[in-house]
C-alpha cells in the first residue's frame, strides 16, 4: 500500500522500491519541477568544477551571493545561502525570534512545522474552498487589528522579551497556484511592519511570475524577508540550493543557526551557472505557458473535476465526491505515476490533487488515466 502519510512531493525513490521498478520509469506529477532542467549550462559547470571537490565550499559562498546581489539589484549582505529553502525555513523562527506566526493557507506544511519545532505558536488561516482558496488577507486584517498598536506597553514588554510575531505567506502559493499583486503585498509589508510584525514571502515558484516579486523591496522594509529556490524553475531538487533575502541583522542570526559548509562547492557552482543562462529562463516560460494551457484545457474535459487556475508549473484539481483519493493515488503509482495529495496541506476541503506541468504527452497520458480511473468509480457506485 501507498504510504498515506507524505509531507512533500518527489519521494520517487520510495515508490520505485515499492513497484520494484527503475526510478526513470516513474513519471513524477507530485514535485513542481521544472521538465526541462537542470539547464545544460549547469550540468557543464558541475563537469568542468567536478575535481575543485578536493577543498572545502567557500563557507560565505561569495561568488553566488554576489552573483545573487546583481541579479536582484540587492548588496550581497542582505543575502544568505541555504541547503535548500526548507533548512532556511526550518531555521527562520529561531532565528527571528519568532513566537507566533500566521500562516496564510492553504499552503506549504513547512512553516507550521518550523514554527512548533521553534516551541512558537502557529495560527493557520486558510482561504474559503467555495471561492477558490483565495489568500486571507481579510481574515488576517480583522485579527491583527486587535493586536495593540506599535509601542503599547504590552507590546514593548513582548518585543523587549524577543516574543515576536510574523506572517508566512507562499507567492505564488502552493497547491492553489494563486498570485498576490506585488502592489497587495507590499501594502502588507508596510500595515505589517507598523505593528512591529514580520512579513515572510515564499517565493519558490516566483521565477515563473517575476513581475510580481518584492524581493528587490527587501532593502526598503525593516521587517521583510524573502525566500527563493533553485528546486523549481531550473529543475535541479538533487542539488539542494535555495537562498533568504532579508535585513542584514536577521541574516547574521540566520547564519548564526547554520551549520558550517551548509552549501556544497557543487551547489554553489551550479547556482552561478544558472542565473547566467537567459536563455534558459525564456525558454521555460514560454514551454510552461504552452503546455500548461494545453494541459488545462484537457483537464476541463474530464466531467465532474474542477481545475483551478494557475499562473505557475502546477494545477490543482479538485475530483468528485465517488472518487476514492487513497484508490487513486495507488492506482496511478501502480501505472507508474505520482501525484501530490493534498490532504497533507491542512485547509483543503475536499479531495484534490496537485499536478505539475510536465511534457505535453506525459500530461496527456495522466489526463487519460484520470478519465478512465473516474468513469470506473461511477461504473462502482452504479
Amino acid at each position: 500500500m501507498v504510504n498515506q502519510v507524505v509531507w512533500h512531493g518527489g519521494q520517487i525513490y520510495q515508490a520505485a522500491m515499492r513497484r520494484k521498478r527503475p526510478v526513470k520509469s516513474i513519471v513524477d506529477f507530485s514535485a513542481s519541477i521544472n521538465p526541462l532542467g537542470p539547464p545544460s549550462s549547469v550540468l557543464r559547470a558541475i563537469r568542468k568544477h567536478l575535481s575543485d571537490c578536493r577543498y572545502y565550499p567557500d563557507s560565505q559562498g561569495m561568488a553566488l551571493r554576489n552573483r545573487l546581489a546583481e541579479f536582484h539589484g540587492v548588496s550581497p549582505e542582505f543575502i544568505t545561502l541555504g541547503n535548500g529553502s526548507a533548512e532556511l525555513i526550518r531555521l527562520l523562527p529561531w532565528a527571528l525570534g519568532i513566537r507566533c506566526g500566521y500562516v496564510l493557507g492553504p499552503t506549504f506544511m513547512e512553516f507550521e512545522r518550523a514554527l512548533q519545532l521553534a516551541g512558537a505558536r502557529s495560527l493557520s488561516l486558510h482561504g474559503d474552498a467555495v471561492k477558490g482558496y483565495p489568500v486571507p488577507l481579510e481574515q488576517l486584517d480583522r485579527i491583527l487589528r486587535s493586536v495593540p498598536r506599535p509601542f503599547s506597553k504590552a507590546q514593548s514588554r513582548a518585543k523587549a522579551q524577543g516574543r515576536k510575531s510574523a506572517v508566512f505567506v507562499c507567492n505564488p502559493n502552493s497547491p492553489t497556484g494563486r498570485v498576490i499583486p506585488r502592489s497587495q503585498l507590499l501594502q502588507l509589508c508596510g500595515e505589517l511592519e507598523e505593528l512591529g510584525i514580520w512579513v515572510v514571502v515564499d517565493e519558490a515558484f516566483m521565477d515563473f511570475v517575476p513581475s510580481h516579486s518584492v524581493l528587490s523591496q527587501v532593502p526598503h522594509h525593516r521587517q521583510l524577508v524573502v525566500l527563493r529556490s533553485f528546486t523549481k524553475f531550473y529543475g535541479m531538487p538533487g542539488i539542494r540550493l535555495g537562498y533568504v533575502v532579508g535585513p542584514p541583522g536577521a541574516m547574521q542570526g540566520i547564519q548564526a543557526h547554520l551549520p558550517p559548509w551548509s552549501v556544497s562547492h557543487i551547489a554553489q557552482v551550479a547556482g552561478v551557472a544558472a542565473l547566467a543562462d537567459d536563455g534558459f529562463r525564456r525558454q521555460t516560460l514560454q514551454f510552461t505557458r504552452v503546455t500548461r494551457t494545453q494541459f488545462l484545457r484537457d483537464l476541463q474535459t474530464i466531467p465532474e473535476v474542477r481545475v483551478y487556475p494557475s499562473r505557475v508549473n502546477f494545477v490543482m484539481v479538485e475530483l468528485p465526491n465517488v472518487c476514492s483519493m487513497v484508490q487513486l493515488v495507488e492506482w496511478l503509482e501502480q501505472h507508474g505515476i505520482l501525484v501530490r495529495d493534498c490532504r497533507t496541506f491542512s485547509g483543503i476541503c475536499n479531495s484534490t490533487i496537485r499536478l505539475a506541468v510536465r511534457r505535453p504527452s506525459e500530461n496527456a497520458r495522466l489526463v487519460r488515466l484520470l478519465k478512465r480511473f473516474i468513469q470506473n468509480s461511477y461504473e462502482d457506485k452504479a
